[in-house]
């Protein structure tokens, strides 16, 4: 059984990274700061692989990268980034959340079951385990703060193989130069629904959803009442 209530938004650093998905990032962080209603809580960094203008509103911090590295690199180097500035900040949160631009949440509430579940499984790192492959998946990964140093140190450790490299596969490869795969992530089954060609684009018991396109979002967030108090 859930508490009534749970409160951990403001345990959370949430970094958000991407790159062409600018509609989803808009309604993203509108989600988590306008629909969410300890939204405010939650300190947000956005990591934009690009040059568009307007997007920084709203988030505590936005950095764009001076390069864009292409699909597979451009978001290792996006997560390698935002870790690495956790570690220039002063003081820095018990969990790092990151998602894509078009990983959403639709339910502050399942939010907080993540973030709680994580924390009781006492283990440093978390991303969905699906049924297909043995890779993380890396649309929705936590760490805690104690390991984040630990982790972007890992990542620069990482040796690609010379075809068919994946961000999936980099995460996994980093987790095993840093020690036991086993005791180091916290897996939680992510459900194969498939949207557009695509699995593995929702997850009920968290409520979160990989999704690209507006109706696709609307979708959900009308399924979730997905929306700020008074409005239609």
């Amino acid at each position: 059984d859930r508490q009534d209530e749970l409160d951990s938004l403001n345990k959370v650093h949430h970094i958000i990274i991407g790159y062409d998905k600018i509609e989803e990032y808009n309604i993203n962080i509108n989600i988590l700061r306008n629909v969410f209603l300890k939204g405010k809580d939650l300190l947000i960094t956005a990591i934009y692989n690009g040059d568009h203008p307007g997007l920084a509103a709203q988030v505590d911090n936005f950095i764009a990268l001076k390069e864009n590295k292409g699909y597979v690199w451009g978001a290792i180097d996006a997560i390698e980034k935002g870790l690495n500035f956790i570690n220039t900040m002063p003081a820095s949160r018990e969990i790092v959340l990151l998602t894509n631009f078009d990983g959403i949440f639709f339910s502050e509430e399942r939010y907080n079951w993540l973030i709680d579940d994580f924390i009781k499984s006492g283990k440093p790192f978390g991303a969905g385990m699906p049924r297909s492959h043995k890779y993380p998946l890396t649309d929705l990964m936590l760490f805690r703060k104690e390991f984040v140093s630990s982790f972007y140190e890992g990542m620069y450790k990482v040796i690609p193989e010379k075809v068919d490299w994946e961000c999936e596969k980099h995460i996994l490869s980093t987790l095993r130069v840093i020690g036991d795969v086993d005791k180091l992530w916290w897996k939680f089954e992510r459900d194969t629904e498939w949207n557009g060609g695509r699995g593995y684009t929702f997850h009920k018991k968290y409520a979160f959803g990989h999704l690209h396109a507006k109706d696709n979002i609307k979708i959900k967030m009308d399924e979730y009442d997905t929306y700020e108090k008074g409005s239609v």
